[in-house]
């Protein structure tokens, strides 16, 4: 990767931290109502998350290079797509019967 890159990649994590967005406003909330020190962890899990996504999208666009050199790769990589689409599907039908509480004691959320 050259430095180019990754200083455009860099400079992307910092104006999508911190710009206004729904992160920022639900860390803004969880600020208000738990305190600074118990939000730390959800303000590092939002920043990581958002260096996984880019760096998940690099790999996207590698891969994408890769597939277009074989045509079977890219059929098998399709196939698997289904199955695992199948499976969510499958995971989505089977979680309609959980219920959900309201009115529960409250925690922030943390890193993971």
């Amino acid at each position: 990767m050259s430095i180019t890159l990754l200083t455009s990649f860099a400079l992307y994590c910092l104006v999508t931290s911190i710009t206004p967005g729904p992160n920022n406003i639900m860390l803004i909330s969880s600020g208000i109502n738990f305190g600074f020190k118990k939000t730390i962890p959800h303000i590092l899990g939002i920043g990581i998350g958002i260096g996984c996504c880019i760096m998940f999208i690099c790999l996207s666009l590698f891969v994408s290079q890769v597939l277009s050199f074989s045509i079977l790769f890219y059929e098998l990589i399709k196939i698997i797509g289904i199955f695992y689409l199948l499976y969510l599907s499958y995971k989505i039908i089977q979680s309609s019967n959980l219920h959900v509480q309201l009115h529960q004691n409250y925690a922030p959320f943390s890193f993971i």
